[in-house]
């Protein structure tokens, strides 16, 4: 949506014939019986168009005294204009209130009575739509009117890395944050307000040239001579103390179409372990509720800080890794997923890992790296840091490697799901089907499903539902992945193969082939071990890792 066709985009000019197609253009046509809108939201009307470039709606509602006809334009001939209508600024007219979706589409005012003296008044609102000016109405439909309001107030947090000016977009909030109470000192808190009737009342207070920001503001002041009309706070909840919201230390984000407008703000100036209570509320001289509204919401502050994950060993906490291809380092941190921290590994005049990690979803983080070789017993101290955290080290313990097989043959199936007749993990994991795009170097592409976290030691008849189902006959590749950052959630596809990577025995990644036959029903079957890939195509599974040559079982 432009939200800049709000501000003086509409032309007050009149319009020159139509044309003798538009005039026989019959099948123009609003796209929905009612259109539904609260005060102060801006109103999506949404036209059909099919083999016309213009038609002109009129919306009207004697009651209000307002019945302004516009000329909108299908600009790239899709068929379809939407027509925007902000119901929270028709008191400055037609010039304001129209605009449309599309940067592609126009409106033009051509006549009639597009002012109110307040926002558009609660009521229903007939509307006409004609194929050409004065020509006979070829649909009609209703614009309902009512009162709305904050609904909801969540929270959000993103990464410290970014800067509030990063977030311009609602789908720059989704991409980049979590929804969470939980923040830590120095990254981002994000508010999220659910309702509606508010991203058109902001939009309205917003002048040619100026940031929502501003807008917001003034939305927060008085509105021809009225106060009180709306506020945000953030309050310490211990000590009462609010901090200053002002258009300098806030990023406004609106997503007009579902009613949600999100606040976004450092928290350097926060103190750990406080909590902060988040509070919106707008009242009935806002115009855009009839009573007094509010909603809120709270933030836990926490130092930055991360852990590994570790062992009592002797006496002491020590991190436990092995050595195999897949060893790794793992812990916990508040930060925020997406940051960034480093990972260090170095002892007995060696460095086997220096790296940056980024934290997941559930704020882990994981580090896996190559011991293939280093004798059982080692020990050595780690280290993670970055990000403004306090650097944290541990000593770190070698184990013998981790061991596993899988036995995976031919059976039939439907398709969608395949069962593995035994797998044997030493030290827990997934079982992950493959496709045979895996030969082909594409080791992440060629997941089509995985199994639960397993638990170490042996599992037989292991059913795996796939993501993406067989449609037909095909080999398929059964192998075994580590839990490598120990949350038992598969995260070998999302990290991009850096974590939860294979299972290694002797330099080669533990798999079993089998033959599928899709159209049966699927389930438990006898099984064997399948066909190997052969020289070449154990080449081709080398590269694609990076580090492992297929082994078969």
């Amino acid at each position: 949506m432009v939200l800049s066709a709000f501000v003086g985009s509409v032309s007050l000019v009149g319009v020159a014939a139509a044309s003798s197609a538009q005039r026989d253009a019959s099948v123009v046509k609003f796209t929905r019986n009612e259109y539904n809108a609260s005060r102060g939201d801006i109103a999506e009307i949404d036209v059909a168009t099919p083999g016309v470039s213009t038609a002109y709606v009129t919306i009207n509602s004697k009651k209000a005294g307002y019945n302004p006809t516009v000329r909108i334009t299908d600009g790239n001939l899709d068929g379809r204009v939407t027509l925007l209508l902000n119901t929270y600024d028709t008191p400055d007219g037609a010039g304001r209130s129209f605009g449309v979706a599309s940067t592609a589409d126009s409106v033009r005012f051509v006549g009639g009575d597009a002012s109110t003296p307040e926002p558009l008044p609660i009521g229903t609102y007939s509307l006409a739509v004609r194929a050409r000016q004065g020509g006979e109405v070829v649909d009609t439909a209703t614009l309902k009117v009512t009162y709305g309001g904050p609904q909801t107030f969540g929270m959000l947090t993103a990464p410290g890395r970014y800067d509030r000016g990063d977030f311009t977009t609602v789908g720059e909030i989704w991409n980049r944050s979590i929804a969470t109470h939980d923040v830590a000192r120095g990254d981002l808190a994000i508010a999220r307000l659910g309702g509606s009737g508010l991203a058109g009342a902001i939009i309205g207070n917003q002048q040619r040239g100026e940031s929502i920001e501003k807008a917001f503001m003034d939305f927060l002041n008085a509105r021809e001579g009225n106060t009180d009309v709306a506020l945000l706070t953030i309050r310490d909840s211990r000590t009462g103390s609010a901090i200053p919201i002002t258009e300098d230390n806030i990023n406004v984000v609106l997503a007009p179409r579902n009613g949600a407008v999100f606040f976004v703000f450092d928290t350097d100036d926060l103190k750990t372990g406080r909590q902060y209570n988040v509070r919106f509320a707008v009242s009935s001289a806002s115009e855009i509720v009839d009573r007094t509204v509010g909603v809120s919401t709270v933030i836990q502050l926490h130092p930055r800080r991360a852990e590994f994950n570790t062992q009592t060993r002797n006496g002491e906490e020590m991190a436990v890794t092995y050595a195999d291809a897949g060893a790794s380092l793992s812990g916990k941190t508040t930060l925020a997923p997406g940051s960034k921290l480093r990972v260090t590994a170095r002892g007995n005049g060696k460095t086997y890992t220096n790296q940056t990690v980024v934290v997941g979803e559930g704020r882990t983080w994981g580090a896996t790296f190559d011991l293939t070789g280093v004798k059982p017993g080692t020990t050595f101290t780690a280290t993670v840091s970055g990000a403004g955290i306090e650097q944290r080290s541990v000593p770190v313990y070698v184990k013998k490697g981790r061991i596993a097989s899988v036995e995976f043959t031919d059976q039939s199936t439907n398709g969608s799901v395949v069962t593995v007749e035994r797998v044997n993990m030493s030290a827990g994991g997934f079982v992950v089907v493959h496709d045979t795009s895996f030969k082909n170097g594409e080791p992440i592409e060629s997941v089509r499903g995985v199994s639960k976290y397993l638990r170490p030691g042996v599992h037989k008849n292991v059913e795996i539902k796939l993501d993406r189902p067989f449609e037909k006959g095909s080999d398929a590749i059964a192998m075994a992945h580590l839990d490598t950052n120990g949350n038992e959630k598969f995260d070998y596809v999302e990290s991009g193969g850096e974590q939860d990577v294979p299972y290694v025995v002797d330099g080669d990644a533990v798999y079993s082939t089998a033959t599928l036959s899709v159209g049966g029903s699927g389930g438990s079957a006898t099984f064997g071990y399948g066909p190997g890939f052969g020289p070449v195509a154990a080449l081709a599974a080398i590269v694609a890792l990076g580090l492992f040559a297929l082994r078969r079982e």
